[in-house]
């Protein structure tokens, strides 16, 4: 005998929902031919289609409210961090609360003897309104030179991206075809020599060049290269290069595709040690 139907289930009843409505279409065919005289046929294939284009919606929703469920999880997981990071606060705060006191009752009686002698209190008073003024004079030009350092630094930040993706563009091939001159053109070797001078090399020549240039990690090195933290001594050399007016990366271009990337990283390193 067939499987029984699981008729009170879930899967029963949509069975029953599909059937009613492959049924009412079947209907309507008809209805539709008796008007306008034209066929539409229902077959066990329309039905199948039914099914499938269920199934597809069923999966949707499903992934749907999944990804709902995810999202309300990780909320869910902040909030409870935010209460751990809340409740650590708090206990550093009661920890503190006795010595704050004691501060308070310090400061009053300051204020008291600060009343007993009133010159002394003036006097008192005029030093620190004289080291408030230095003090907010002093705080405005560091705000404002901060200021200027952080646009400085806006307005390096793109070309050292153009210099990384540039140099993430590359590949051996690039290299070896710098590496591949005998003789290289003159801003390409002005290139070399300065990416030397910036990883510190003992020399600039182009045998020194050429060895770099067959490290299996010379492009890594650049892209990882630490533009925080350059020893002071380096930026003074690099500068000359920088100012070169051939030192351009479209000029350099025209020589070799690939040291324009270099040259780009170049000029990016310049800046960075500047801001």
């Amino acid at each position: 005998p067939p499987p029984a139907r699981p008729e009170n289930g879930m899967v029963g009843r949509l069975a029953e929902v599909a059937v009613q409505v492959h049924a009412s279409v079947a209907t309507m065919s008809l209805r539709y031919f008796q008007e306008l005289r034209r066929h539409y046929y229902t077959t066990p294939a329309t039905f199948l289609d039914l099914l499938s284009l269920f199934g597809d919606m069923l999966r949707a929703k499903r992934a749907e409210l999944v990804a709902e469920r995810d999202k309300l999880k990780t909320g869910l997981g902040k909030l409870e961090d935010t209460n751990i990071v809340v409740g650590q606060m708090q206990r550093e705060l009661s920890e503190l609360q006795p010595e704050l006191e004691k501060k308070a009752k310090d400061t009053e009686a300051l204020l008291v003897q600060i009343g007993l002698d009133t010159e002394v209190a003036n006097q008192v008073r005029s030093v620190v309104v004289e080291e408030e003024s230095a003090i907010k004079e002093q705080t405005a030009k560091m705000t404002a030179m901060m200021e200027d350092a952080q646009r400085d630094l806006d307005q390096a930040m793109p070309a050292l991206e153009a210099a990384i993706r540039s140099l993430n563009s590359l590949n051996r091939n690039d290299i070896t075809e710098i590496k591949s001159f005998a003789n290289p053109p003159d801003l390409v070797k002005v290139v070399m020599e300065a990416v030397l001078v910036l990883l510190q090399a003992k020399s600039t020549d182009w045998a020194t060049a050429k060895a770099f240039l067959g490290e299996s990690n010379f492009l890594q090195n650049l892209i990882n290269f630490d533009k925080d933290h350059i020893p002071e001594k380096v930026p003074k050399t690099p500068k000359k290069y920088i100012e070169n007016p051939q030192f351009q990366p479209d000029l350099v271009a025209k020589q070799s595709v690939a040291a324009k990337s270099l040259c780009m990283w170049v000029r990016s390193m310049q800046v960075c040690m500047l801001y």
